[in-house]
């Protein structure tokens, strides 16, 4: 009996000592420690750790009620909020920005239309200003002049141009001169043709060979034949000399002793260009329109005719 009393009261002792280590361990956790909504033994309410926020410390001063004989809360106190009552905080209104200054009116202006512009000084009748479109002109240093004094006697004050057969005659002017050089001995002289004779074999030439040159000149308008040097006497070495300005060129000279074909082609469009023919193409094409021109002005006639 005494080792079975004994047996149970050390068995209730050794449960009810671990019933009140329990209790002294749940007292001793901490505050902020998870727990579920339920009733204490006083019949309050308590919130389960999910609705608590942390823990605010604030700074505040005593509220008007306290008075200093009260003791003062500790400035670290535990606000317990529900989700339900957020806090807000208001903010005082910005004061409005004040207006800007004023702009001078050197600095006001309108925007500026180009595409307006251009249309006006494209279209004179719609310009708001009423001003006539201005054409550029050019400076008379650049400026061609529409005459120029003639360089030899046949020649007219046009350029390119030369007087007429009948005219020459009527002024008596029978021998055309021009400059020849040798390009063995470089000695320069001049030479004279007899206007009508001469003109009668280019002429003649034209006449009997129009048909076969089908807008072209031949070989021998092409490549002249060079005269023998009264000086040094050598054979093919005589050409005309012609001027690098293109308003002096002899051009009734190099007609009559068929050398045209020693003339570039830059000097045979220009000739072209004053006489208003056709100066594209070939230098065939242009030499051949070169001596048709130049009869056309001594001789109209349907002959020289394209």
């Amino acid at each position: 009996m005494d080792q079975s009393g004994n047996g149970a009261v050390g068995f209730n002792r050794r449960r009810r000592g671990s019933v009140e280590d329990q209790q002294i361990y749940q007292n001793s956790r901490p505050i902020n420690r998870r727990r579920t909504d339920g009733t204490n033994s006083d019949g309050e309410i308590q919130t389960g750790d999910d609705e608590l926020f942390l823990s605010l410390a604030l700074s505040l001063g005593p509220p008007p009620s306290m008075t200093p004989s009260q003791p003062q809360p500790m400035a670290s106190s535990r606000l317990l909020m529900t989700s339900s009552q957020p806090i807000t905080f208001i903010l005082p209104p910005l004061p409005p920005p004040p207006p800007p200054p004023p702009l001078e009116a050197d600095f006001v202006s309108p925007r500026h239309d180009f595409r307006s512009d251009f249309v006006h000084s494209r279209d004179p009748v719609n310009n708001s200003a009423g001003e006539p479109r201005r054409t550029p002109t050019v400076p008379p240093a650049t400026a061609k002049l529409a005459t120029v004094p003639p360089p030899y006697p046949w020649a007219t004050n046009q350029r390119g141009r030369i007087h007429s057969l009948e005219y020459l005659e009527s002024k008596q002017i029978t021998a055309i001169t021009g400059d020849v050089q040798c390009k063995h001995c470089e000695k320069i002289w001049q030479i004279s043709y007899d206007l009508k004779e001469k003109f009668a074999e280019v002429e003649k030439f034209i006449e009997e060979n129009k048909e076969s040159l089908r807008e072209r000149a031949p070989t021998i308008w092409m490549n002249p034949v060079a005269m023998r040097c009264e000086f040094c006497e050598r054979e093919k070495g005589v050409k005309p000399v012609i001027s690098d300005r293109k308003r002096k060129i002899n051009w009734l000279f190099l007609l009559l002793g068929r050398n045209l074909g020693y003339c570039t082609l830059e000097q045979l469009k220009y000739f072209c260009k004053h006489s208003n023919n056709h100066r594209t193409g070939a230098k065939d094409r242009v030499l051949y329109l070169t001596y048709l021109g130049l009869c056309k002005m001594l001789k109209p006639c349907d002959l020289f005719d394209r």
